[in-house]
């Protein structure tokens, strides 16, 4: 699903509000993905990057059931999603991607 936001603020509370309702997780709902906002939260955005894929990594690897993505337009080519999350949840045999 892809929602129109202003700005990521938008962009998360759209996909929280969308995970409670369907009984999910966000990766920052997830131990690793609250260890992972406090280390890198400090940080600038060119070193935090690099450790938030990783993180997504390890999420998307560990996915299983129906995953939803909620993303923002225009969708940029060198997002999270379209590099990292998006290519590891096609080819996960546990997970299958919802369009709604």
């Amino acid at each position: 699903m892809r929602i129109p936001t202003r700005g990521r603020k938008g962009s998360f509370q759209a996909a929280t509000q969308a995970a409670a309702s369907e009984g999910g997780k966000v990766f920052t709902q997830t131990v690793g993905g609250q260890v992972l906002a406090t280390v890198t939260n400090p940080l600038p955005e060119r070193l935090a990057t690099p450790i938030l894929n990783w993180g997504s990594k390890q999420f998307a690897q560990g996915a299983s059931g129906t995953v939803r993505a909620v993303l923002r337009e225009p969708l940029r080519t060198n997002s999270t999603w379209s590099l990292v999350e998006h290519p590891l949840l096609r080819v996960n045999p546990f997970v299958r991607i919802s369009s709604r």
